[in-house]
């Protein structure tokens, strides 16, 4: 972790956008974004064949590093970025040393409180103000960039693939993100739940973020996150 208390307050003042991953950015002009300050997820790098467009501040924190095809994914995102960041959190340090050791734009975080606590369990303070100790990581990969954005200044913030409602996938196709075979082996989850779940990881969002004087704007196209005001992303661009 050492070196990213030098991004502190670096960009305060500077918009950007954390794109997530869901099927909304089929629809979504991510070249539009090519110069300005974006964050990108897990498997964006999915997307990178389509599009001119990468993410120049990429975030893993997933259970499904743990998969082959997912640590590709990350690599590639990796590679593309002129910042990124990897949770070190249980599985991540045993597929370390499948990564380059010359990576001096990539550090680890240490990612707190997952998915696997109930609703009614979540409190402000699982919020973090200082990256270089941890993150919390309760219901979604947005809710650490968001506070690694946070941290490092950005305001305001615009979430873009933010779309939620998951639902059951069918024979193995993942209607839940924007590419159908983005998790074609997923586990038994609990729909409602990680809806809930995310929810709940957004409205303690909205709560620190409000807090620390950032705005925070959905620019997704539909979903179902109404945490945030929504804005429309042409709008934003002008």
């Amino acid at each position: 972790m050492t070196g990213m208390e030098n991004y502190h307050n670096k960009f305060k003042g500077t918009r950007c956008f954390i794109v997530g991953n869901g099927p909304s950015l089929k629809d979504t002009p991510l070249e539009s974004l090519v110069d300005e300050y974006t964050f990108g997820m897990n498997r964006i790098a999915m997307l990178y064949g389509s599009t001119a467009w990468r993410a120049k501040i990429y975030l893993c924190a997933s259970t499904l590093y743990k998969e082959k095809n997912y640590r590709e994914d990350a690599l590639r995102a990796i590679d593309a970025a002129w910042m990124a960041f990897l949770d070190d959190y249980h599985y991540l340090d045993d597929a370390r040393h499948e990564l380059p050791g010359d990576l001096a734009h990539l550090h680890y975080i240490y990612c707190s409180q997952w998915e696997d606590l109930k609703r009614d369990q979540i409190q402000d303070d699982w919020w973090s103000d200082d990256i270089t100790e941890r993150v919390c990581k309760y219901g979604s990969t947005a809710i650490p960039a968001l506070q690694i954005a946070a941290y490092m200044g950005f305001n305001p913030i615009y979430l873009l693939g933010m779309d939620l409602g998951y639902k059951q996938y069918d024979d193995g196709i993942d209607t839940c993100h924007f590419n159908d075979k983005y998790n074609a082996q997923p586990n038994n989850m609990m729909v409602v739940d990680e809806d809930m779940n995310q929810i709940a990881g957004h409205e303690m969002a909205k709560h620190n973020t409000d807090r620390l004087g950032v705005s925070v704007y959905n620019a997704t196209l539909g979903g179902l996150l109404e945490v945030y005001p929504r804005i429309d992303l042409e709008a934003v661009l002008g």
